[in-house]
């Protein structure tokens, strides 16, 4: 089981660390912080519609979330 929990966020990294490399494909729910692709409409977690497309907001959220998997 601890590989599966470790391969989960193994990939989990590969993608945040995509996120902090390239912002602009990106954006953040306001309301959940989800990081979501620039084409989605609706947030996947909580279903608001509010976005933002700021690349210094989207990578400090990628970097908390990278903080939480590597602690």
């Amino acid at each position: 089981m601890g590989s599966k929990s470790s391969r989960f966020e193994s990939a989990r990294l590969r993608i945040i660390k995509r996120v902090i490399e390239n912002p602009e494909a990106f954006k953040a729910c306001e309301s959940c912080d989800t990081i979501v692709l620039r084409e989605e409409h609706i947030c996947p977690t909580c279903g608001a519609y509010r976005f933002t497309k700021s690349k210094k907001n989207i990578i400090k959220i990628a970097e908390e979330i990278e903080r939480e998997i590597s602690n």
